[in-house]
């Protein structure tokens, strides 16, 4: 500390002196998630980027922090519940950070079923973009063994305008009870995965007296 005031301010119980605090700066740094921490996610890969730059040595505001959101309008017990609800990273409170985030442009429509052999896959991507770069990947899975795999650009696609999204269609045959992994990427970064199967049978019986009826 270094005394801003002079030699400082006589009280009644000693000399005061006030000073302040030099923060603790490190050089401005940035990271890029590029990469989901589970490859085996089902849910849309976030891309994130991250500035930070300084830190703070000697001052804890998570105390404040938390008594302003426990006062708040919309009450949350900790920044870091605040942070879950919105999605955000993990907020510290003895840096400064600021983060971006992205949703993905392209992603595989896991909405998809295997009906009659046929496996209806598609890829969606938003309104706006250059669709050449996009890309299906995809892999069949049967009796435990990979039959068949491959990647298709969009102009393999059947493409059709949503309100929501584009949507480019490819229908592959596969043989009875199998499985089919689905890759979506775009310009050579891998977005999003996930599974297309059959739809479950399900099977409902009436009864009138004692016979059954089996729909």
């Amino acid at each position: 500390m270094t005394p801003s005031w002079g030699d400082g301010i006589e009280t009644p119980i000693g000399k005061l002196s006030l000073g302040g605090h030099t923060p603790y700066s490190t050089p401005a740094s940035a990271h890029l998630e590029k990469f989901p921490n589970n490859f085996y996610d089902t849910l849309a890969h976030t891309l994130y980027l991250a500035l930070s730059y300084s830190q703070h040595a000697f001052t804890n505001r998570q105390a404040e922090f938390q008594n302003d959101l426990r006062a708040g309008d919309m009450p949350y017990d900790s920044i870091g519940e605040l942070a879950v609800e919105l999605g955000l990273r993990s907020v510290r409170w003895d840096t400064c950070t600021v983060d971006f985030s992205a949703n993905n442009v392209v992603a595989a429509d896991l909405q998809r079923e295997i009906v009659g052999g046929t496996a209806k896959l598609a890829l969606l991507a938003a309104h706006g973009i250059d669709l050449k770069p996009a890309r299906l990947g995809y892999r069949v899975l049967s009796s435990g063994r990979v039959v068949a795999r491959r990647s298709v650009g969009s102009d393999e696609l059947a493409w059709r305008d949503t309100e929501p999204y584009r949507v480019g269609e490819l229908d592959v045959q596969v043989p009875d009870g199998a499985l089919v992994q689905c890759f979506a990427s775009y310009d050579g970064q891998w977005l999003h995965q996930g599974w297309v199967v059959q739809p479950r049978k399900r099977r409902f019986t009436t009864e009138t007296g004692t016979s059954g009826k089996h729909l």
